[in-house]
């Protein structure tokens, strides 16, 4: 299924019903209203003139009903997008609108360049970016991707794998039994919480933020901690100690807890590090 309203609201709903049902206003300066079954496949459409001089006024504002099993793709330009109850996977995409998305599955891809994207309740493999509004997902498991540049990451999830980076936003991860996470950021700050699979594996890199990592104290993994001469390191989960290099003030932890069975790589160039315990 595919629906494109360029400017205005749209809200899809997944039913228990075999059909598909459009209410709603339509944009005032609408040129064609497209809704066309050709078996599976299901369009909606608000054309609007390809030569649009008064771009603030009007807008639609359509509620779309869908088989609950639907793969939808929905799309806009200055259009906030809702989306709920659909299990056969999502994609939503907007220039300058909110992406709002929940009780979704499999396949997840969602995307807003100014506007924030939110996710809630969802399973399956997640890709979601933004490149100045805010990322949120609670809720969520399987394997997930965020991107953002200036915008703020906050993630609550039991997926097990995770990779999130931005450049200047901040990273807020709260994990359940995470197996493998990547985070990155340039000049944002990094703080995750939460414990972490016998076997996995975190690594976190940031250039001049500080990062954050609170874990269990029964976690069972190596840890390589490395901050440039500009940077620190702080350890409150172990009584381990850093070394720091006499000639370049650069800093090193490097110990073991537990089996070892894991492995937590952090990395800053003058950011600061600390380790804590998350019990």
């Amino acid at each position: 299924m595919h629906i494109e309203v360029i400017r205005g609201e749209v809200a899809v709903r997944g039913w228990d019903r075999d059909e598909v049902k459009v209410s709603g206003w339509l944009d005032a300066r609408m040129e064609e209203f497209v809704f066309e079954v050709r078996g599976n496949e299901t369009e909606i459409e608000v054309k609007l003139p390809h030569r649009l001089n008064d771009w603030g006024s009007g807008s639609s504002d359509l509620h779309v009903f869908v088989p609950r099993n639907s793969n939808v793709e929905v799309g806009g330009v200055s259009t906030d997008i809702d989306v709920a109850d659909i299990q056969a996977g999502i994609r939503a995409h907007s220039v300058s609108g909110e992406v709002d998305v929940s009780n979704v599955a499999k396949r997840i891809n969602l995307s807003s360049v100014s506007g924030d994207v939110t996710l809630e309740d969802a399973d399956g493999r997640i890709s979601a970016r933004t490149v100045s509004g805010d990322l949120e997902a609670r809720d969520v498991k399987g394997r997930g991707s965020y991107d953002s540049v200036s915008g703020s990451i906050s993630i609550q999830t039991s997926g097990e794998e995770l990779d999130l980076e931005t450049v200047s936003g901040n990273i807020e991860a709260t994990l359940q039994q995470v197996k493998e996470l990547v985070g990155n950021t340039v000049s944002g700050d990094i703080e995750i919480s939460g414990d972490l699979q016998s076997g996995g594996n975190i690594d976190l890199e940031s250039v001049s933020g500080t990062v954050e990592l609170a874990l269990d104290d029964d976690t069972d993994a190596r840890f390589d901690i490395e901050t440039g001469s500009g940077g620190r390191i702080r350890n409150r989960l172990t009584n381990d100690q850093p070394k720091v290099s006499k000639y370049s003030r650069d800093s090193m932890l490097r110990f073991v807890m537990g089996d070892g069975s894991g492995e937590v790589v952090i990395s800053t160039a003058s950011g600061r590090v600390v380790l804590d315990s998350s019990n």
